[in-house]
């Protein structure tokens, strides 16, 4: 039996299986991504003021159980990709992707020529 580390989703944190993390639980309606702490994951489930815990699923009726739905910030898109944040800036500035690519490979290019000595 060995141990297995994850990337946290929302902070990318590396954390351990075999400590407490927090899982969007699949069976339970979720996406099944995890986190490293409930922080980074917010996990809600609606009517409830807190997400379900083990005991209070297992003392359930199963059909009860069953009808259980639980969502993380991810399942909410309350937690937006680098990629999607990107072209959110892009857009409320007017620009093209070209035209971002164009001023990211200047500063590159002024980057290299500062780190090489030059001006």
């Amino acid at each position: 039996m060995g141990v297995d580390f994850a990337p946290c989703t929302a902070c990318g944190e590396t954390f351990p299986d075999c400590g407490h993390f927090a899982e969007c639980n699949e069976d339970l309606g979720g996406c099944g991504r995890r986190y490293c702490s409930d922080d980074c994951a917010k996990l809600a489930s609606p009517g409830r003021d807190h997400p379900w815990t083990w005991r209070e699923q297992e003392a359930l009726p199963q059909e009860e159980r069953s009808a259980i739905k639980t969502t993380c910030v991810d399942c909410r898109s309350e937690n937006p990709s680098d990629e999607n944040l990107l072209e959110f800036l892009r857009l409320q500035n007017g620009l093209t992707r070209d035209q971002v690519v164009a001023m990211y490979l200047e500063a590159n290019r002024v980057f290299r020529a500062k780190a090489d000595g030059g001006t």
